[in-house]
């Protein structure tokens, strides 16, 4: 039998449920990540596979860390700076990892992270 994501939440489509797949999570995986969240804050997340997937690939945590130890408004802001990064070149696809960056832009990165992370913290937006 199909896995139906509607399962796992009535407002999945096919268009999401496809994003997910194609960020490597299974039906399983997919319904860990989605009920670590409130009913509330499900909505938000099954529109998330992009973030889920960088807390899995770049952030090396899985769902039950981020349910236990994970500071969701901490890590959403390290998030919008990665997005923020990427799309300014900070960090391209084609970077050479044995390069470093300069000083400078990574005093400018590390910067903006903690600004964003004090500010998304102590502020409500």
């Amino acid at each position: 039998m199909k896995a139906n994501y509607k399962d796992i939440h009535r407002d999945f489509t096919k268009e999401l449920t496809k994003e997910w797949k194609d960020q490597g999570f299974s039906y399983n995986q997919t319904a860990d990540w989605i009920n670590i969240y409130s009913a509330h804050d499900q909505v938000w997340a099954i529109n998330q596979p992009y973030y889920h997937a960088w807390l899995r690939n770049i952030k090396h945590k899985d769902s039950e860390w981020v349910l236990n130890y994970g500071d969701n408004k901490a890590l959403k802001a390290e998030y919008k700076l990665y997005q923020i990064n990427y799309l300014n070149n900070l960090n391209p696809p084609h970077h050479n990892p044995h390069k470093p960056f300069s000083t400078t832009k990574l005093l400018i990165i590390t910067s903006l992270t903690f600004l964003t992370i004090y500010l998304l913290k102590n502020y409500d937006f």
